[in-house]
């Protein structure tokens, strides 16, 4: 399966957890390095009851893009416990100038496709994915793991 497809559909899965979310925001980012737009980034948080799914889209910009293109999209959902961000799945999809890559993680597995090439399956890391840690808690817990 293509690793663009391979993403929608974990991605329409994903989002099936959180249809007709209670609350919703989108957030939009520039970057920018010596005045001059390096890159940006839409993020949108959706939340129904304890669940949550984080969705994104990054990229280099302009100059930066020229020099060093870079993409990335992702989604993470799971359930929020006790204020603390529980991560179920997350999918993400990057791509550079030499490098394409597909993560897909979900029940405790990793998946993963590099330049077209499906990787072993291996145990996925622990902890906090970083999208979840930013976006989908209230608060950070500094005790918490980040893979």
């Amino acid at each position: 399966m293509a690793a663009g497809r391979w993403l929608r559909c974990a991605a329409v899965l994903l989002w099936a957890a959180c249809a007709a979310p209670a609350f919703a925001l989108e957030l939009e980012y520039r970057g920018y390095i010596a005045g001059t737009r390096a890159g940006s980034a839409t993020i949108q948080l959706e939340r129904l009851g304890d669940r949550y799914a984080v969705r994104g889209a990054m990229a280099t910009r302009g100059l930066w893009h020229r020099l060093s293109p870079w993409r990335a999209r992702f989604v993470a959902a799971g359930r929020l416990r006790d204020g603390q961000a529980v991560p179920e799945a997350l999918a993400v999809q990057e791509t550079s100038r030499r490098k394409a890559r597909t993560i897909y993680v979900a029940a405790g597995l990793l998946r993963q496709r590099r330049n077209g090439k499906l990787r072993p399956q291996r145990p996925a890391p622990g902890g906090l994915d970083l999208m979840s840690a930013l976006w989908a808690a209230p608060s950070c817990d500094a005790a918490q793991t980040l893979n």
